[in-house]
């Protein structure tokens, strides 16, 4: 067979391939936000069942096309593509091959495995049937996901720009619940109470939140890194938009999310005059929708009107914040005017250093500052201070509407009453929900919480389900991929992947992982390592 017609068999491949992968990223990007069977009555089962059939299918249509790849080969080639194959699966290249990110996957995927086998309720664990269907079988289908958009995927940029565009759609939505709208009618029918905690295609706020954190992430990193004007003015839009849902979203892991995003960014970012200037449009702008969402709070019905509304929500009620918001907005002017003309490479660098250099002392006093407020507020000196943030600011069994309590349970289960193998492995992926029962259940109804089901942290859930090495695998997964992403600067979009998914992972210190979001986490995390890890990565081709 000619070199010629090798190549082009090739191609022809990687064609099938790019395109079959394009397809399933923009749907999951762009199309599952969006779903929904029966309103809120069936969402969790609906877009679980939407996410693991679908990837199954791919993952079987990819292994059929890979062996009718290697049979033609053996056809037209002499078995030339199956011997190099053969001689990339020994170990002594293969090792050489695989990234860190692979291989922290592939231990957790072999911790969780052991986790289900040894397992008391084995088949629990295999489907998460117990919990939000985070077993085994879900992230079996991560796992394929994973290789199939990292080494199949080829990165277009406007990819990143349609689920912009697309992730605006459930926000808007979200912003019309926030006013109890209910314009798409998924609350009738439904408990009455759902109304203040229900909104968008999502359902619970703090899943709402969760993935408006993922675009709110994206969209700042790629508005202050954008080039040309129609990026600019898109990204604009998506800052603006994903500013007011995350903070109308009432659920305070938006505050996590977005705290995280303008703590960090700057540390990479600001590699221009210019790209400090959009930074501090940004934070005004979010600054602006908090000022405003308070506000509205106190002149229309809104969700807010539940519980008193977020942490964000009763700063921004404050005089000091609408001074400071004013002050921010005023600061932002003052720099674009200075900043305003590009200059010289060398003038530029030595600018931007300076200003990295003074954002990290700021950093540190505002990290001194946060450490301050909360031993104050916790050892009870000044009450009339800190009463309108004890959710947030003092510790105890009520903090984090429950959160405290529960907490406590998952950390008594973990040193008190596991084995030493269930230290290492868990008791199965998604059991959360049977270990309390078993163990707290008359605790939790006496202190009135009903039921927990899960951790309402994502990583205490891991290291009671799948153990201190699941947990270790899935952070050491996090922390590779998001160095991968974020170590080359010029490379914007694997970036603005970083960035969403470090909103995410913040924030979930005090949520939990639902796959009525977390595909739309996990493709954005495979995408982000698609685009780092190509040597052609774009830079302003569609």
């Amino acid at each position: 067979m000619s070199k010629q017609k090798k190549s082009g068999n090739t191609q022809h491949f990687s064609r099938i391939t790019s395109t079959l992968m394009t397809i399933y990223v923009l749907f999951y990007l762009c199309v599952f936000p969006l779903a929904t069977h029966d309103k809120y009555f069936d969402i969790l089962d609906f877009r679980f069942k939407l996410y693991w059939i679908p990837t199954l299918i791919y993952g079987i249509l990819f292994l059929v096309l890979g062996i009718l790849y290697l049979i033609a080969d053996k056809r037209e080639n002499g078995g030339a593509l199956t011997a190099k194959l053969k001689e990339n699966l020994k170990w002594s290249v293969l090792k050489t091959k695989l990234t860190k990110t692979d291989i922290c996957f592939i231990a957790l995927i072999f911790i969780m495995t052991l986790s289900v086998l040894f397992a008391d309720y084995q088949y629990e664990a295999l489907w998460g049937s117990r919990g939000r269907f985070n077993g085994l079988v879900l992230w079996l289908m991560f796992f394929i996901a994973y290789w199939l958009v990292t080494r199949f995927y080829h990165f277009k940029k406007w990819h990143l720009y349609a689920y912009l565009i697309a992730a605006c759609l459930p926000e808007i939505w979200g912003i019309t619940d926030f006013f109890m709208l209910d314009l798409r009618h998924f609350h009738v029918g439904g408990a009455a109470e759902y109304i203040y905690t229900f909104v968008s295609s999502v359902g619970n706020i703090n899943t709402y939140t969760n993935m408006v954190a993922l675009h709110f992430g994206a969209a700042v990193t790629l508005f202050v890194l954008s080039n040309s004007r129609w990026e600019k003015l898109l990204t604009f839009v998506a800052v603006v938009i994903s500013s007011f849902a995350i903070v109308m979203g009432i659920s305070d892991n938006g505050l996590l999310a977005a705290g995280a995003i303008f703590a960090f960014l700057p540390f990479v970012a600001w590699t221009s005059r210019q790209n400090i200037t959009r930074f501090f449009i940004t934070f005004s702008i979010f600054a602006t929708s908090v000022l405003v969402t308070a506000y509205l709070t106190t002149q229309h019905a809104t969700i807010a009107v539940a519980d008193g509304g977020s942490v964000l929500v009763t700063i921004g009620k404050t005089k000091a914040f609408m001074l400071l918001t004013a002050a921010l907005w005023l600061l932002t002017m003052v720099i674009a005017v200075l900043f305003h003309r590009k200059k010289s490479a060398e003038q530029e660098a030595k600018t931007t250093r300076a200003a990295r250099r003074i954002w990290l002392v700021l950093f540190i006093v505002a990290v001194v500052a946060v450490i301050a407020v909360l031993v104050d507020a916790n050892s009870g000196r000044h009450p009339e201070i800190w009463e309108a943030y004890k959710n947030v600011l003092i510790f105890s069994d009520t903090w984090g509407t429950g959160r405290g309590i529960n907490w406590r349970f998952a950390w008594e289960f973990f040193t008190e009453k596991s084995s030493f193998l269930d230290k290492l492995i868990g008791n199965g992926p998604d059991t959360y929900y049977i270990i309390t029962m078993d163990n707290f259940k008359h605790l939790m109804k006496d202190a009135g919480y009903g039921i927990f089901d899960s951790a309402h942290n994502e990583y205490l859930e891991c290291l009671v389900t799948i153990g201190v090495l699941g947990t270790i695998a899935y952070i050491g997964m996090l922390a590779t991929s998001l160095r991968q992403m974020l170590k080359n600067r010029k490379n914007v979009y694997a970036v603005a992947c970083g960035f969403a998914i470090l909103a995410y992972a913040v924030q979930a210190v005090v949520n939990i992982a639902i796959p009525i979001t977390t595909p739309i986490f996990m493709i954005l995390l495979y995408v982000g390592i698609n685009n780092s890890q190509s040597s052609n990565f774009e830079k302003g081709t569609l």
